[in-house]
């Protein structure tokens, strides 16, 4: 797992070994990753996987580096965390922007664009996952889904 942070996030890990298949909320150590915030609100995306067994690990890294590199120069972009595959090939991978905007405009980039070209070839199965990542001044901390429009 990789672990890639432009702002104040601490490490974001997973603290349940099944992190892939079960709710976002429970699967990480979130009150730990916000510990130096006082308080915010930002979006998660989630894209959950299952590996096509002809998928090639080597060429999926390198369209996932290449869209990294690219988020990671665009304004917003806060956190990514790159998951593992599990020994029935499924994965997690999110990252957190500073709003819902800016997460969509990423989508539109080139390299984000060849990436989401090669999705069906690359994946039996896949979601994408929208949330509300908002830590209140009392510590607490919600992940709400948003509507998928």
């Amino acid at each position: 797992m990789t672990l890639i942070s432009t702002s104040a996030f601490r490490p974001l890990r997973p603290i349940d070994v099944k992190y892939a298949t079960v709710p976002v909320q429970q699967g990480f150590n979130w009150g730990e990753c916000l510990a130096d915030f006082e308080s915010g609100v930002w979006h998660l995306v989630v894209f959950r996987s299952v590996r096509s067994e002809t998928a090639e690990d080597s060429v999926l890294a390198e369209f996932d580096e290449r869209a990294y590199q690219e988020a990671r120069g665009s304004s917003g972009f806060r956190f990514y965390f790159r998951g593992e595959v599990d020994e029935e090939r499924r994965c997690l991978s999110l990252c957190v922007w500073d709003t819902p905007e800016q997460a969509r405009a990423a989508l539109h980039q080139p390299d984000h664009r060849d990436a989401v070209a090669h999705t069906r070839e690359w994946y039996e199965e896949f979601s994408l996952e929208r949330y509300r990542l908002s830590l209140a001044p009392d510590r607490r901390i919600t992940i709400e889904p948003l509507l998928q429009v």
